[in-house]
């Protein structure tokens, strides 16, 4: 038995595709540079790591008076998550701003 060998191969068809991204969120980051996170855009407990609504936890704070202490914290490079259960209370990872956003919406909750 004698195989032949086809002129009619399937050649590999050349694609160029071109998207467009909009990005809605200032924490994507693309490129091949590692992206380093300042300590204080997001809050790490033992099990989880929380990136808060920025607006949210700002007005959330100003309204309790203790925006002020927030920006001393950073500033003084300090732990916010005292500060945080000062200011919203044990259950700080459920807390909502006085509009009823969550401050740390599920989606940028993740587990360690």
């Amino acid at each position: 038995m004698v195989a032949t060998i086809s002129n009619s191969a399937i050649s590999k068809p050349n694609l160029y595709e071109s998207q467009r991204i909009r990005l809605t969120s200032p924490m994507l980051h693309i490129g091949s540079e590692v992206q380093q996170f300042n300590p204080f855009e997001y809050v790490q407990t033992p099990s989880r790591v929380y990136l808060p609504n920025n607006d949210a936890l700002a007005k959330a704070l100003y309204q309790r008076g203790r925006l002020k202490n927030y920006i001393s914290a950073i500033e003084n490079r300090e732990q916010i998550e005292p500060l945080l259960e000062a200011a919203l209370g044990n259950d700080w990872q459920d807390a909502k701003d006085p509009t009823g956003a969550a401050i740390f919406p599920e989606t940028r909750i993740s587990r360690k």
